[in-house]
């Protein structure tokens, strides 16, 4: 009988040898509502949960840390609004702003020869946001995967209680020479666990 089917329990299989090309390609087969069983293929068997697949929930969730972003002319489109498509940038900067808070910024994160791409993102639009806004979002990383991270964000308005847009971002951590998933390293689980402990 076939499982319910998640592309992260590919992603998160130590076994999975997968570059990120294929793994897009299975992601793809899913999205069209594939029903995939056991095949005798490590990666589709992987995906319909054969092995035992699992997602570890993080010991201590990472406190929101908040990026504000003060909306020009140019974030908004002809409705007045801001552009749904700047969302996604808002968010990437203020997941960069958190890694280099905790000195874990650059090219390599942390400088452990480990890159993260951004397999996932879903934003769910509250309320709009307009020229002149200050709009504050934080994110809070909700779990590790072997070789992911899921991050809860949310956007408000800066000085209120209005929530503009809420979602998540999944990042997947690859070795920048083949672009392949590489385990999260443990000094960057560590760093997000002590920034959670001082607090």
């Amino acid at each position: 009988m076939a499982m319910k089917n998640t592309f992260l329990d590919l992603l998160d299989s130590p076994s999975t040898t997968l570059s990120l090309r294929d793994l897009f390609r299975e992601i793809g087969s899913l999205r069209l509502g594939r029903t995939l069983v056991g095949t005798g293929s490590p990666a589709r068997d992987l995906i319909v949960g054969v092995g035992g697949a699992h997602r570890p929930a993080l010991a201590c969730k990472v406190p929101r840390m908040p990026t504000l972003q003060k909306i020009r002319y140019s974030d908004c489109d002809p409705q007045g609004i801001v552009f749904n498509g700047n969302y996604a940038r808002y968010w990437d900067d203020a997941a960069t702003d958190w890694l280099e808070e905790l000195g874990l910024g650059g090219p390599e994160v942390g400088g452990n020869g480990v890159e993260v791409v951004t397999a996932r993102l879903e934003i769910d639009f509250k309320s709009a946001a307009r020229l002149g806004d200050t709009l504050q979002t934080t994110i809070r990383v909700e779990r590790f995967g072997t070789a992911s991270m899921d991050i809860d964000v949310e956007t408000t308005l800066a000085g209120s209680d209005q929530v503009v847009a809420t979602g998540k971002l999944v990042w997947v951590f690859v070795d920048p020479e083949h672009f392949r998933p590489v385990p999260v390293p443990e000094h960057i689980k560590d760093r997000l666990q002590n920034a959670t402990s001082s607090k």
